[in-house]
């Protein structure tokens, strides 16, 4: 059944044609069943089934073409045709193409549980969610994961009998089977596997999957009786038990994975009766990733009976270069059989070329693993670990509301003293404004009006009065301060005395230094010129210099120590309140 031939690409495209005519024409027959209904009861019902049905095999039919391109087409198609004639059946469209064509995944995933949520489909909200699960699974994605199937399991009712419930603990053990964690899963898909022989429930997919993962842990441990035993259970239950149009792909898995179990064990002749048994099943009732297991196994036991030339052939068209499927189970194996082939065929060269690209594949797969491990936080390894995550997590949801909340608080209190800053500052622009036409500095004149005693001798005193009236009069005179230039020494000339009683006069008259006296002239110079439009058509370089200031950093700290803001905030500031209130403010 599954020996290679190398076809002419027309009969591939041929052959998927004739797959995508055969759909075509099945929904041509299924609209023409649907007139001959036309007049009868409950027809809208009937339509409903009929198309549901016909849509589920147009899509097991689909997952059957290998062509990858053509296999997107279609499921397209079927999307399509979904959206306007059943909500149901579209959902499991729109899960079907996120779960197989992955550029708009995540937004197929949302638009399914959306239209289940509005037009309240329970079961359907429950099969996104699980499927989503899956997906993010599949992908080693487990933190993602894990928010869908606490999801799910807040939707599910509580119980161990609950189907629902059991779909969570499948999704649970996947995990841990997928993240290596073998010891947990195997916790995990015992428990189910004792619920199903007291239920008695064989007749799907789950229980098989659950036995034959039990199977694969066993084979991982070296356990080759173990895992015998557990694909013997699998085969035998569904022989009996299984009624379903999946059966034989079933069936032909598990033969696949005792054929494995025998070649591990060197028993060929065993193996060959496994992979034969696989070889009877017709081949369109077998789905395209058991079949390249069936051949990747195949080729395995071809090449330990030394037919290598066929063992070869049947490898490489397993190579995703070769291989036009967009499904590959067993890459990196793969390339490592391949590489052991050629190896064994004497073409050392391109046996190493394989062996290095297993190795940088499998050393990529190690550390996914291992970070795959670190994200699957859970405090218990059996039903009361999902239990307390639940609750954990519902507790975390109410601490993020918490904290939103005290970041409202505190975004409202930082506003709010935004906005009392502002107003603070404001009053600092209009006091500034107020008081620049006054004959001096405000502050130095506080400061003369208040001085009551001084404990220097009154002739000092006298000495000192007089240099600071002469100091006043050529400030507001000469405007000395304009120069940037000047220093206490120049200015001690200028009013015959030297610098230190200068120096002095100031400290104990003014109750400040030479510096910040002048540059109190020099900031009222720079509001009376702000005041008078100045800063509207110049910079604030050319406003620090026009001022008396040296450079424009020097005039901001300057200009910030003596009104309490920034000359930006007070230029925009004095503009918008002269705007609002000519009067309010003098020129």
């Amino acid at each position: 059944m599954f020996e290679l031939v190398n076809l002419d690409n027309f009969i591939l495209i041929m052959t998927n044609r004739i797959a995508i005519i055969s759909l075509i024409f099945m929904f041509l027959a299924f609209e023409s069943v649907l007139a001959q209904y036309s007049e009868k009861k409950n027809m809208q019902e009937l339509k409903g089934l009929e198309f549901r049905e016909a849509v589920r095999l147009s899509f097991d039919s689909i997952r059957l073409l290998q062509d990858f391109e053509i296999k997107e087409k279609l499921a397209n198609d079927l999307l399509v045709l979904s959206s306007t004639r059943d909500v149901e059946t579209y959902i499991g469209a729109l899960i079907f193409n996120a779960e197989h064509f992955h550029n708009n995944s995540n937004k197929l995933f949302k638009e399914a549980y959306r239209l289940a949520e509005e037009n309240n489909m329970f079961d359907a909200k429950c099969l996104v969610e699980y499927s989503r699960a899956q997906y993010f699974i599949e992908r080693k994605q487990y933190d993602s994961a894990m928010i869908y199937i606490l999801h799910y399991r807040e939707m599910t009712p509580e119980g161990f009998d609950g189907e629902g419930y059991r779909n969570i603990l499948n999704l649970l053990g996947d995990i841990y089977y997928h993240a290596g964690l073998y010891k947990q899963a195997e916790k995990v898909y015992l428990k189910m596997y004792h619920a199903y022989v007291k239920d008695d429930i064989w007749n799907f997919y789950r229980p098989f999957v659950m036995m034959n993962n039990m199977g694969q842990i066993a084979l991982k441990k070296g356990a080759f009786d173990e895992a015998q035993d557990w694909f013997q259970k699998s085969l035998k239950k569904a022989k009996q038990y299984l009624d379903t149009d999946y059966k034989n792909n079933t069936i032909a898995y598990i033969n696949i994975k005792l054929a494995e179990t025998a070649i591990l064990q060197d028993e060929l002749q065993l193996a060959s009766k496994y992979l034969a048994e696989v070889q009877s099943i017709p081949e369109d009732e077998i789905f395209q990733d058991v079949r390249q297991e069936y051949i990747y196994f195949q080729s395995l036991y071809l090449s330990r009976e030394g037919q290598l030339k066929e063992a070869e052939i049947l490898m490489r068209s397993l190579m995703p270069e070769e291989n036009r499927s967009n499904t590959f189970r067993l890459v990196p194996q793969i390339y490592s059989a391949y590489s052991d082939i050629l190896y064994e065929m004497g073409h050392y060269s391109e046996a190493i070329k394989f062996y290095k690209k297993y190795h940088r594949i499998n050393d990529s797969l190690q550390v996914a693993e291992r970070l795959s491990q670190s994200m699957i936080i859970l405090a218990n390894e059996n039903h009361l670990q999902t239990q307390i995550k639940l609750g954990e997590s519902v507790r975390k949801s109410k601490l993020l509301m918490l904290g939103i909340l005290v970041l409202l608080i505190l975004l409202s209190l930082m506003v709010w003293l935004y906005l009392k800053l502002y107003q603070s500052k404001l009053k600092l622009v209009k006091r500034s404004i107020d008081c620049h036409s006054s004959n001096d500095s405000v502050k130095t004149i506080e400061r003369l009006e208040e001085k009551t005693a001084d404990k220097a001798n009154g002739k000092e005193v006298l000495r000192h009065k007089k240099i600071i009236e002469e100091l006043r009069f050529k400030m507001q005179t000469d405007k000395i301060y304009l120069n940037p230039q000047l220093n206490i020494l120049e200015t001690s000339k200028l009013l015959n005395t030297n610098r230190t009683y200068l120096s002095q006069a100031i400290n104990h008259q003014l109750n400040t230094t030479f510096p910040n006296y002048i540059n109190e002239y020099r900031i009222k110079e720079a509001i009376r010129l702000i005041t008078t439009g100045y800063a509207e058509s110049h910079t604030q370089e050319a406003l620090a210099k026009k001022s008396g200031f040296a450079n424009r950093s020097v005039f901001i700290s300057a200009f910030k120590k003596n009104t309490g803001v920034l000359p930006s905030f007070f230029i925009e500031n004095h503009r918008k309140m002269k705007k609002s209130n000519p009067n309010l403010i003098p020129d």
